[in-house]
């Protein structure tokens, strides 16, 4: 499993990963394709897999702090998104306002 991380590009969309999380990613996927070359050395197997468990437990660390960046990107549009309609409603009330006026 290798992990990928995109970089949105849209002007409402903020990026999910940048700089240093990416830079982690990237090495850890190639920390990973390294040990599967290295699996024919004459490392013991013991050591290989517990290789191979660190690994894994960094992969599922930066999943889960890839899905939770979702889960906060999701969280922050949906609180934009209605402080934009308390706005438009705001505006819309003063214009009646105004009209009465």
């Amino acid at each position: 499993m290798v992990l990928r991380a995109e970089k949105k590009s849209g002007k409402d969309q903020l990026p999910l990963f940048c700089g240093s999380n990416l830079t982690l990613i990237r090495t850890t996927n190639r920390a990973s394709c390294k040990l599967n070359r290295e699996e024919h050395d004459d490392r013991t197997a013991e050591v290989l897999a517990k290789r191979r468990l660190g690994f894994d437990a960094i992969r599922k660390r930066w999943h889960n702090l890839y899905l939770n960046s979702l889960c906060l990107q999701c969280r922050i549009e949906e609180a934009i998104n209605r402080f934009q309609c308390i706005v438009s409603e705001l505006y819309g009330f003063f214009l009646h306002l105004r009209a009465e006026i």
